[in-house]
Protein backbone atom coordinates (compact mmCIF):
# COMPACT_ATOMS: atom_id res chain seq x y z
CA UNK A 1 0.00 0.00 0.00
CA UNK A 2 3.26 2.44 0.42
CA UNK A 3 3.56 1.72 -2.94
CA UNK A 4 0.46 2.42 -4.33
CA UNK A 5 0.42 5.36 -1.94
CA UNK A 6 3.92 6.93 -3.72
CA UNK A 7 2.44 6.25 -7.22
CA UNK A 8 -0.58 8.38 -6.23
CA UNK A 9 1.40 11.25 -5.48
CA UNK A 10 3.56 11.24 -7.82
CA UNK A 11 0.10 10.61 -10.07
CA UNK A 12 -0.85 13.73 -8.47
CA UNK A 13 2.46 15.74 -9.08
CA UNK A 14 2.27 14.79 -12.79
CA UNK A 15 -1.26 16.13 -13.05
CA UNK A 16 -0.46 19.52 -11.41
CA UNK A 17 2.96 19.71 -13.69
CA UNK A 18 1.38 18.92 -16.75
CA UNK A 19 -1.51 21.79 -15.78
CA UNK A 20 1.59 24.04 -15.95
CA UNK A 21 3.51 22.74 -18.49
CA UNK A 22 0.32 23.03 -20.95
CA UNK A 23 -0.40 26.60 -20.07
CA UNK A 24 3.01 27.86 -20.51
CA UNK A 25 3.35 26.32 -23.56
CA UNK A 26 3.44 28.49 -26.66
CA UNK A 27 0.22 29.18 -28.50
CA UNK A 28 -0.23 28.97 -31.97
CA UNK A 29 -1.18 32.76 -33.81
CA UNK A 30 -4.24 33.19 -35.57
CA UNK A 31 -3.19 34.01 -38.72
CA UNK A 32 -6.32 36.45 -40.24
CA UNK A 33 -7.50 39.95 -41.53
CA UNK A 34 -10.46 41.29 -40.68
CA UNK A 35 -12.31 41.16 -44.18
CA UNK A 36 -14.12 44.43 -45.68
CA UNK A 37 -17.01 45.80 -43.97
CA UNK A 38 -19.15 45.93 -47.17
CA UNK A 39 -18.35 42.55 -48.36
CA UNK A 40 -18.72 41.49 -43.88
CA UNK A 41 -22.15 42.43 -43.70
CA UNK A 42 -23.26 41.00 -46.28
CA UNK A 43 -21.65 37.67 -45.55
CA UNK A 44 -22.80 37.67 -41.87
CA UNK A 45 -25.55 36.17 -39.92
CA UNK A 46 -25.68 38.96 -37.55
CA UNK A 47 -23.52 42.41 -37.12
CA UNK A 48 -23.73 45.01 -34.25
CA UNK A 49 -21.34 47.69 -32.54
CA UNK A 50 -21.20 47.16 -28.89
CA UNK A 51 -18.87 47.15 -25.28
CA UNK A 52 -17.67 44.20 -23.92
CA UNK A 53 -18.64 44.00 -20.80
CA UNK A 54 -18.22 40.39 -19.13
CA UNK A 55 -16.40 37.55 -20.35
CA UNK A 56 -17.43 34.15 -18.89
CA UNK A 57 -14.21 31.90 -18.08
CA UNK A 58 -15.11 28.19 -16.28
CA UNK A 59 -13.40 27.74 -13.20
CA UNK A 60 -12.95 24.15 -14.70
CA UNK A 61 -9.49 24.24 -16.86
CA UNK A 62 -9.71 25.11 -20.42
CA UNK A 63 -7.31 22.31 -21.81
CA UNK A 64 -8.40 23.39 -25.16
CA UNK A 65 -7.59 26.88 -26.70
CA UNK A 66 -10.87 26.36 -29.19
CA UNK A 67 -12.90 25.76 -26.79
CA UNK A 68 -15.94 28.70 -26.41
CA UNK A 69 -16.83 30.74 -24.00
CA UNK A 70 -19.23 33.40 -23.40
CA UNK A 71 -18.55 36.68 -24.10
CA UNK A 72 -21.46 39.06 -23.33
CA UNK A 73 -21.39 43.08 -24.86
CA UNK A 74 -24.34 45.75 -24.38
CA UNK A 75 -25.40 46.83 -27.96
CA UNK A 76 -25.18 50.52 -29.07
CA UNK A 77 -26.22 49.60 -32.76
CA UNK A 78 -27.97 46.19 -34.35
CA UNK A 79 -26.41 46.57 -38.06
CA UNK A 80 -28.07 42.67 -38.66
CA UNK A 81 -29.87 40.09 -37.14
CA UNK A 82 -31.76 39.57 -34.57
CA UNK A 83 -30.02 41.18 -31.91
CA UNK A 84 -30.95 43.45 -28.64
CA UNK A 85 -29.99 45.56 -26.05
CA UNK A 86 -27.50 42.92 -25.20
CA UNK A 87 -25.71 39.99 -26.74
CA UNK A 88 -24.17 36.97 -25.80
CA UNK A 89 -21.62 35.63 -28.39
CA UNK A 90 -19.64 32.42 -28.17
CA UNK A 91 -16.08 32.37 -29.25
CA UNK A 92 -12.68 30.37 -28.43
CA UNK A 93 -11.13 30.86 -25.15
CA UNK A 94 -8.07 31.91 -26.54
CA UNK A 95 -6.83 34.83 -29.19
CA UNK A 96 -4.19 31.85 -30.38
CA UNK A 97 -7.57 30.22 -31.56
CA UNK A 98 -8.67 33.37 -32.98
CA UNK A 99 -11.21 33.87 -30.57
CA UNK A 100 -12.28 37.62 -29.62
CA UNK A 101 -9.65 39.43 -28.24
CA UNK A 102 -11.43 42.82 -27.26
CA UNK A 103 -10.59 43.91 -23.74
CA UNK A 104 -13.37 44.44 -21.03
CA UNK A 105 -15.35 47.91 -21.47
CA UNK A 106 -13.75 48.57 -24.98
CA UNK A 107 -16.39 49.38 -28.04
CA UNK A 108 -15.94 47.82 -31.32
CA UNK A 109 -17.94 46.20 -33.97
CA UNK A 110 -18.58 42.03 -34.58
CA UNK A 111 -19.62 40.19 -36.89
CA UNK A 112 -21.52 37.34 -36.42
CA UNK A 113 -22.34 33.92 -37.19
CA UNK A 114 -25.25 31.58 -35.99
CA UNK A 115 -24.77 28.13 -35.39
CA UNK A 116 -27.40 25.49 -33.27
CA UNK A 117 -29.43 28.55 -32.62
CA UNK A 118 -26.01 30.80 -30.96
CA UNK A 119 -24.22 33.99 -31.66
CA UNK A 120 -20.41 32.94 -32.98
CA UNK A 121 -17.93 35.68 -33.40
CA UNK A 122 -13.77 35.38 -33.69
CA UNK A 123 -11.12 37.67 -33.95
CA UNK A 124 -10.82 37.56 -37.52
CA UNK A 125 -14.57 39.00 -37.69
CA UNK A 126 -14.04 41.92 -35.12
CA UNK A 127 -13.59 45.64 -36.87
CA UNK A 128 -13.45 49.01 -36.18
CA UNK A 129 -16.55 49.94 -34.60
CA UNK A 130 -16.98 53.44 -36.75
CA UNK A 131 -16.21 51.57 -40.19
CA UNK A 132 -18.56 49.17 -39.61
CA UNK A 133 -20.88 51.88 -38.55
CA UNK A 134 -20.26 54.22 -41.50
CA UNK A 135 -20.51 50.64 -43.92
CA UNK A 136 -23.61 50.03 -42.47
CA UNK A 137 -24.80 53.15 -43.51
CA UNK A 138 -23.54 53.09 -47.38
CA UNK A 139 -21.69 54.70 -49.94
CA UNK A 140 -22.12 58.66 -49.66
CA UNK A 141 -23.52 60.22 -52.26
CA UNK A 142 -21.54 62.15 -54.50
CA UNK A 143 -20.65 65.74 -54.85
CA UNK A 144 -21.97 67.04 -58.36
CA UNK A 145 -19.66 69.62 -60.21
CA UNK A 146 -16.70 69.11 -59.40
CA UNK A 147 -13.90 67.34 -62.18
CA UNK A 148 -12.06 63.90 -60.92
CA UNK A 149 -8.64 64.20 -60.17
CA UNK A 150 -7.67 60.79 -59.19
CA UNK A 151 -10.19 57.34 -59.89
CA UNK A 152 -9.86 54.52 -57.31
CA UNK A 153 -10.57 51.08 -57.83
CA UNK A 154 -11.43 48.66 -54.66
CA UNK A 155 -14.06 46.91 -53.12
CA UNK A 156 -17.15 48.83 -51.68
CA UNK A 157 -20.16 46.68 -51.76
CA UNK A 158 -22.10 47.47 -55.21
CA UNK A 159 -19.01 50.19 -56.50
CA UNK A 160 -16.17 48.68 -57.90
CA UNK A 161 -14.54 52.28 -59.17
CA UNK A 162 -14.87 55.46 -57.06
CA UNK A 163 -13.75 59.23 -58.32
CA UNK A 164 -12.54 62.16 -56.03
CA UNK A 165 -11.54 65.62 -56.98
CA UNK A 166 -8.77 67.65 -55.64
CA UNK A 167 -10.26 68.11 -52.09
CA UNK A 168 -10.69 64.35 -51.58
CA UNK A 169 -14.72 64.63 -52.03
CA UNK A 170 -16.52 61.45 -54.00
CA UNK A 171 -17.44 62.70 -57.33
CA UNK A 172 -18.90 59.73 -59.08
CA UNK A 173 -19.24 55.52 -59.03
CA UNK A 174 -18.76 52.55 -60.93
CA UNK A 175 -20.78 49.55 -60.55
CA UNK A 176 -18.63 46.39 -59.08
CA UNK A 177 -17.01 43.93 -59.49
CA UNK A 178 -13.49 45.60 -58.36
CA UNK A 179 -11.13 45.55 -61.19
CA UNK A 180 -7.70 44.09 -59.64
CA UNK A 181 -5.95 45.08 -62.72
CA UNK A 182 -6.22 48.24 -64.41
CA UNK A 183 -3.95 50.44 -67.14
CA UNK A 184 -4.54 53.89 -68.60
CA UNK A 185 -5.12 54.36 -71.84
CA UNK A 186 -2.73 56.84 -74.04
CA UNK A 187 -6.27 59.09 -74.54
CA UNK A 188 -6.72 60.40 -70.73
CA UNK A 189 -10.06 59.38 -71.45
CA UNK A 190 -10.52 55.83 -70.97
CA UNK A 191 -8.72 53.05 -68.38
CA UNK A 192 -9.11 49.52 -68.69
CA UNK A 193 -9.43 46.68 -66.21
CA UNK A 194 -10.28 42.79 -65.27
CA UNK A 195 -11.52 41.37 -62.29
CA UNK A 196 -11.00 37.62 -61.59
CA UNK A 197 -12.40 36.63 -64.66
CA UNK A 198 -11.55 36.62 -68.33
CA UNK A 199 -12.84 39.93 -69.58
CA UNK A 200 -11.07 42.94 -70.07
CA UNK A 201 -13.72 46.18 -69.91
CA UNK A 202 -13.01 49.85 -70.45
CA UNK A 203 -14.12 52.45 -69.03
CA UNK A 204 -14.42 56.46 -68.56
CA UNK A 205 -12.55 58.72 -67.11
CA UNK A 206 -15.11 60.89 -66.75
CA UNK A 207 -18.18 59.54 -65.34
CA UNK A 208 -16.92 55.80 -64.82
CA UNK A 209 -19.69 54.01 -67.50
CA UNK A 210 -18.46 51.21 -69.32
CA UNK A 211 -17.26 51.97 -72.57
CA UNK A 212 -16.25 48.39 -74.06
CA UNK A 213 -15.60 45.00 -73.02
CA UNK A 214 -13.58 42.00 -74.46
CA UNK A 215 -13.85 38.48 -73.88
CA UNK A 216 -10.21 37.23 -73.91
CA UNK A 217 -11.11 33.49 -73.14
CA UNK A 218 -14.29 31.63 -73.10
CA UNK A 219 -12.65 28.48 -71.94
CA UNK A 220 -13.97 28.73 -68.55
CA UNK A 221 -10.75 28.49 -67.22
CA UNK A 222 -8.59 31.59 -67.53
CA UNK A 223 -8.11 34.59 -66.13
CA UNK A 224 -5.87 37.97 -66.62
CA UNK A 225 -3.03 38.25 -64.20
CA UNK A 226 -1.86 42.04 -65.38
CA UNK A 227 -2.54 44.28 -68.48
CA UNK A 228 -1.26 47.26 -70.06
CA UNK A 229 -3.51 49.58 -72.87
CA UNK A 230 -2.12 50.30 -75.64
CA UNK A 231 -4.18 52.58 -77.56
CA UNK A 232 -7.05 55.12 -77.48
CA UNK A 233 -10.47 54.02 -75.93
CA UNK A 234 -8.82 50.09 -75.18
CA UNK A 235 -8.83 48.82 -78.11
CA UNK A 236 -5.13 47.47 -77.95
CA UNK A 237 -3.35 46.04 -75.13
CA UNK A 238 -1.22 43.21 -73.62
CA UNK A 239 -2.04 40.96 -71.26
CA UNK A 240 -1.26 38.28 -68.90
CA UNK A 241 -3.55 35.18 -68.65
CA UNK A 242 -3.49 32.30 -66.69
CA UNK A 243 -4.97 28.98 -66.42
CA UNK A 244 -6.50 27.43 -63.81
CA UNK A 245 -4.95 24.51 -61.55
CA UNK A 246 -1.39 25.22 -64.00
CA UNK A 247 1.58 27.18 -63.27
CA UNK A 248 1.22 28.14 -67.15
CA UNK A 249 1.02 31.91 -68.11
CA UNK A 250 1.69 33.42 -71.44
CA UNK A 251 2.17 37.26 -72.61
CA UNK A 252 -1.36 38.02 -75.02
CA UNK A 253 -2.21 41.08 -77.34
CA UNK A 254 -5.38 41.91 -78.44
CA UNK A 255 -5.82 44.24 -81.32
CA UNK A 256 -8.78 44.77 -83.97
CA UNK A 257 -10.75 42.45 -82.20
CA UNK A 258 -7.95 39.54 -82.39
CA UNK A 259 -6.07 37.51 -79.64
CA UNK A 260 -2.77 36.66 -80.71
CA UNK A 261 -0.19 35.02 -78.20
CA UNK A 262 3.24 36.76 -78.00
CA UNK A 263 5.10 34.23 -76.02
CA UNK A 264 4.15 30.50 -73.36
CA UNK A 265 7.35 31.51 -71.44
CA UNK A 266 6.07 34.67 -69.50
CA UNK A 267 4.94 35.33 -66.34
CA UNK A 268 4.62 39.12 -65.57
CA UNK A 269 4.02 41.56 -67.27
CA UNK A 270 5.17 45.25 -65.70
CA UNK A 271 4.79 49.12 -66.41
CA UNK A 272 7.60 51.05 -65.19
CA UNK A 273 8.85 55.13 -65.65
CA UNK A 274 10.29 54.13 -68.62
CA UNK A 275 7.62 51.77 -70.46
CA UNK A 276 6.75 48.09 -70.08
CA UNK A 277 9.06 44.91 -69.40
CA UNK A 278 8.00 41.65 -69.17
CA UNK A 279 9.66 38.42 -66.86
CA UNK A 280 10.09 35.06 -68.45
CA UNK A 281 10.14 31.61 -66.59
CA UNK A 282 13.71 32.07 -66.82
CA UNK A 283 13.94 35.15 -65.27
CA UNK A 284 14.96 37.17 -68.10
CA UNK A 285 13.60 40.98 -68.12
CA UNK A 286 12.40 41.86 -71.82
CA UNK A 287 11.39 45.29 -72.54
CA UNK A 288 8.63 45.44 -74.38
CA UNK A 289 7.16 47.17 -77.48
CA UNK A 290 3.38 47.70 -77.04
CA UNK A 291 2.18 48.27 -80.65
CA UNK A 292 3.34 44.97 -81.60
CA UNK A 293 4.00 43.13 -78.70
CA UNK A 294 7.81 43.02 -79.74
CA UNK A 295 10.11 41.44 -76.67
CA UNK A 296 13.77 42.61 -76.19
CA UNK A 297 16.30 40.59 -73.32
CA UNK A 298 17.32 43.15 -71.37
CA UNK A 299 19.15 40.34 -69.12
CA UNK A 300 20.60 37.16 -68.46
CA UNK A 301 18.59 34.60 -66.71
CA UNK A 302 18.46 34.49 -63.25
CA UNK A 303 17.02 30.84 -62.73
CA UNK A 304 14.23 28.58 -63.18
CA UNK A 305 11.50 30.96 -61.51
CA UNK A 306 8.31 29.27 -63.42
CA UNK A 307 5.37 29.51 -60.88
CA UNK A 308 8.33 30.68 -57.63
CA UNK A 309 7.85 34.44 -58.56
CA UNK A 310 6.30 36.25 -55.59
CA UNK A 311 6.45 40.05 -56.53
CA UNK A 312 8.36 41.88 -59.73
CA UNK A 313 8.63 45.99 -58.64
CA UNK A 314 10.54 48.44 -60.59
CA UNK A 315 11.58 50.92 -58.64
CA UNK A 316 10.20 54.37 -58.87
CA UNK A 317 12.80 55.72 -62.06
CA UNK A 318 12.58 52.62 -64.05
CA UNK A 319 16.15 51.59 -63.50
CA UNK A 320 16.07 48.71 -61.84
CA UNK A 321 13.43 45.93 -61.03
CA UNK A 322 13.33 44.14 -57.80
CA UNK A 323 12.51 40.19 -58.52
CA UNK A 324 11.47 37.94 -55.29
CA UNK A 325 11.45 34.14 -55.86
CA UNK A 326 10.30 31.12 -53.45
CA UNK A 327 10.57 27.78 -53.86
CA UNK A 328 7.49 26.32 -52.87
CA UNK A 329 8.17 22.90 -52.37
CA UNK A 330 10.68 23.10 -49.73
CA UNK A 331 10.91 23.19 -45.95
CA UNK A 332 11.12 25.41 -45.38
CA UNK A 333 10.76 28.10 -47.44
CA UNK A 334 13.54 29.25 -49.80
CA UNK A 335 13.52 32.71 -51.39
CA UNK A 336 15.29 34.78 -53.51
CA UNK A 337 15.94 38.44 -54.13
CA UNK A 338 17.34 39.86 -57.10
CA UNK A 339 17.84 43.53 -58.07
CA UNK A 340 18.32 43.74 -61.75
CA UNK A 341 20.12 46.94 -63.47
CA UNK A 342 17.82 47.46 -66.49
CA UNK A 343 20.67 49.41 -68.26
CA UNK A 344 23.17 46.64 -68.29
CA UNK A 345 21.15 43.51 -67.60
CA UNK A 346 23.62 42.87 -64.46
CA UNK A 347 22.08 41.17 -61.14
CA UNK A 348 22.50 41.24 -57.59
CA UNK A 349 20.80 38.50 -55.17
CA UNK A 350 20.96 36.95 -51.74
CA UNK A 351 18.87 34.36 -50.25
CA UNK A 352 15.48 34.80 -48.08
CA UNK A 353 13.85 32.80 -45.29
CA UNK A 354 10.62 32.85 -47.04
CA UNK A 355 8.55 34.53 -49.98
CA UNK A 356 8.86 38.66 -49.26
CA UNK A 357 7.95 41.58 -51.11
CA UNK A 358 10.45 44.27 -51.90
CA UNK A 359 9.36 48.51 -50.92
CA UNK A 360 11.11 50.34 -52.66
CA UNK A 361 11.75 53.84 -50.68
CA UNK A 362 13.43 56.20 -53.88
CA UNK A 363 15.06 55.24 -56.85
CA UNK A 364 18.27 53.99 -54.83
CA UNK A 365 17.10 51.84 -51.66
CA UNK A 366 14.51 49.57 -51.05
CA UNK A 367 12.96 48.27 -48.25
CA UNK A 368 12.58 44.14 -47.36
CA UNK A 369 10.66 42.80 -44.31
CA UNK A 370 12.11 39.44 -43.81
CA UNK A 371 9.53 36.57 -42.31
CA UNK A 372 12.29 35.68 -39.78
CA UNK A 373 12.41 39.42 -37.77
CA UNK A 374 9.50 41.80 -37.14
CA UNK A 375 12.46 44.36 -38.06
CA UNK A 376 13.20 45.17 -41.74
CA UNK A 377 15.94 46.30 -43.48
CA UNK A 378 16.71 48.83 -46.14
CA UNK A 379 18.85 48.09 -48.51
CA UNK A 380 21.09 49.40 -51.66
CA UNK A 381 20.51 48.37 -55.15
CA UNK A 382 23.71 45.85 -54.89
CA UNK A 383 21.66 44.41 -51.41
CA UNK A 384 24.01 46.01 -49.42
CA UNK A 385 22.48 46.43 -45.90
CA UNK A 386 21.88 49.45 -44.87
CA UNK A 387 19.93 49.85 -41.50
CA UNK A 388 17.44 48.23 -39.92
CA UNK A 389 13.64 49.99 -39.46
CA UNK A 390 10.84 50.75 -40.70
CA UNK A 391 9.65 52.54 -44.01
CA UNK A 392 6.64 55.32 -43.49
CA UNK A 393 3.22 54.09 -43.78
CA UNK A 394 2.54 54.64 -47.20
CA UNK A 395 5.45 52.60 -48.51
CA UNK A 396 3.71 49.83 -47.85
CA UNK A 397 1.20 50.62 -50.57
CA UNK A 398 2.86 50.21 -53.95
CA UNK A 399 0.08 51.77 -55.57
CA UNK A 400 0.62 55.43 -54.04
CA UNK A 401 0.80 58.41 -55.72
CA UNK A 402 2.33 61.85 -55.17
CA UNK A 403 1.03 64.49 -56.90
CA UNK A 404 2.48 67.77 -58.67
CA UNK A 405 1.81 69.53 -55.58
CA UNK A 406 3.69 67.24 -53.32
CA UNK A 407 0.85 65.55 -51.72
CA UNK A 408 0.67 61.76 -51.29
CA UNK A 409 -2.66 59.54 -51.99
CA UNK A 410 -2.17 55.63 -51.19
CA UNK A 411 -4.68 53.04 -49.84
CA UNK A 412 -4.95 52.36 -45.95
CA UNK A 413 -7.21 49.39 -45.06
CA UNK A 414 -10.31 51.37 -44.52
CA UNK A 415 -9.80 54.58 -46.38
CA UNK A 416 -7.53 56.51 -48.60
CA UNK A 417 -5.27 58.71 -46.95
CA UNK A 418 -3.08 61.56 -48.09
CA UNK A 419 0.21 62.88 -46.75
CA UNK A 420 0.16 67.11 -47.21
CA UNK A 421 3.52 67.87 -48.51
CA UNK A 422 6.29 68.77 -46.12
CA UNK A 423 5.03 66.92 -43.21
CA UNK A 424 4.90 62.91 -42.43
CA UNK A 425 1.48 62.28 -40.80
CA UNK A 426 -1.20 60.97 -43.18
CA UNK A 427 -5.14 62.00 -42.67
CA UNK A 428 -8.14 60.36 -43.93
CA UNK A 429 -9.64 61.83 -47.30
CA UNK A 430 -12.39 59.58 -47.72
CA UNK A 431 -13.65 56.43 -46.14
CA UNK A 432 -14.08 53.91 -49.00
CA UNK A 433 -13.26 50.64 -47.02
CA UNK A 434 -10.68 49.45 -49.88
CA UNK A 435 -9.37 46.13 -47.34
CA UNK A 436 -7.07 44.98 -48.89
CA UNK A 437 -5.75 47.37 -50.98
CA UNK A 438 -7.13 49.98 -53.72
CA UNK A 439 -5.97 50.77 -57.21
CA UNK A 440 -4.89 54.74 -57.86
CA UNK A 441 -5.56 55.89 -61.41
CA UNK A 442 -4.75 58.72 -63.07
CA UNK A 443 -4.93 59.80 -66.79
CA UNK A 444 -1.79 59.38 -69.11
CA UNK A 445 -1.80 63.32 -70.03
CA UNK A 446 -1.95 64.14 -66.17
CA UNK A 447 0.83 61.61 -65.34
CA UNK A 448 3.44 63.63 -66.20
CA UNK A 449 2.75 66.16 -63.08
CA UNK A 450 2.53 63.39 -60.59
CA UNK A 451 5.89 61.27 -59.22
CA UNK A 452 6.33 57.39 -59.71
CA UNK A 453 4.47 55.31 -62.09
CA UNK A 454 3.48 52.31 -59.63
CA UNK A 455 -0.21 53.81 -58.86
CA UNK A 456 -0.95 52.33 -62.99
CA UNK A 457 0.36 48.31 -62.02
CA UNK A 458 -1.59 45.95 -61.74
CA UNK A 459 -2.09 44.83 -58.10
CA UNK A 460 0.33 41.94 -56.88
CA UNK A 461 -0.71 38.81 -54.96
CA UNK A 462 0.39 40.05 -51.61
CA UNK A 463 3.09 37.95 -49.78
CA UNK A 464 1.66 35.02 -47.98
CA UNK A 465 3.80 35.77 -44.50
CA UNK A 466 3.34 39.16 -42.99
CA UNK A 467 2.95 41.14 -39.93
CA UNK A 468 -1.07 41.67 -38.75
CA UNK A 469 -1.71 45.15 -38.38
CA UNK A 470 -4.80 45.31 -35.81
CA UNK A 471 -7.69 47.41 -36.86
CA UNK A 472 -7.85 50.95 -35.29
CA UNK A 473 -9.69 50.93 -31.81
CA UNK A 474 -9.25 46.59 -32.41
CA UNK A 475 -6.43 45.32 -29.90
CA UNK A 476 -4.14 42.69 -31.15
CA UNK A 477 -2.76 39.67 -29.82
CA UNK A 478 -2.35 39.53 -25.94
CA UNK A 479 1.79 39.31 -25.12
CA UNK A 480 1.09 37.73 -22.47
CA UNK A 481 -1.68 35.21 -24.02
CA UNK A 482 0.68 32.17 -23.41
CA UNK A 483 1.20 32.68 -19.95
CA UNK A 484 -0.22 30.37 -17.33
CA UNK A 485 -3.31 32.32 -15.94
CA UNK A 486 -3.14 32.79 -11.96
CA UNK A 487 -6.47 30.83 -11.67
CA UNK A 488 -5.42 28.10 -13.58
CA UNK A 489 -1.81 27.78 -11.27
CA UNK A 490 -4.02 28.06 -8.07
CA UNK A 491 -6.32 25.62 -9.17
CA UNK A 492 -3.51 23.20 -9.70
CA UNK A 493 -1.35 23.54 -6.57
CA UNK A 494 -4.87 23.62 -4.77
CA UNK A 495 -5.58 20.08 -6.81
CA UNK A 496 -2.32 18.37 -5.89
CA UNK A 497 -2.41 19.64 -2.09
CA UNK A 498 -5.77 17.78 -1.95
CA UNK A 499 -4.83 14.56 -3.61
CA UNK A 500 -1.26 15.03 -1.03
CA UNK A 501 -3.26 15.94 2.03
CA UNK A 502 -5.69 12.93 1.81
CA UNK A 503 -3.22 10.15 1.00
CA UNK A 504 -0.91 10.99 3.62
CA UNK A 505 -4.32 10.61 6.04
CA UNK A 506 -5.56 7.58 4.94
CA UNK A 507 -3.51 5.04 7.16
CA UNK A 508 -1.10 2.44 5.82
CA UNK A 509 -2.00 -1.29 5.30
Amino acid sequence: MALRRLNAIVVAFFFAFGVLIQGTLPAHGCSCAAPNPYAGLAEADGAFVGTLVEVDRSMLPITNTGQLIDFHFTVEAALKGDIGETVLVKSAADGAACGIEVPVGTRAGLLLYRSDGQWEGNLCATLDADALLSAAEGLPDPVAGSPPHLVIAAEMGTAGLVALDRQGQIVGYGEGPFPYMVSSCPDDETFIGSASDPTVKVWSYTDLSLVDQHLIDDSGTAWINELICASPKGESFLAIKGLSGLEETSLIRFSEGKISVVSEEIARLIPTADGAVAVGSDGVVYEVELQTGDLTPLSEPVDDVKGQIVAAVPSPDGSYLALTTVDWNASPLQGKVFVIDLADGTNTQTEVACDIYPLWLDDEKLFLNQCTSEIGHVYSTDLEALGGGQPPEYAYYKNYVTDETGAIFFPSEFAIRVVEPGTKESVEMARLFSYPGAILVVPEGIRSGWEGSGFTASVRYPPTTFIEIPAPGVPGPIAAASETPAWLLLFALTSAGAVFWLLLRRPAS
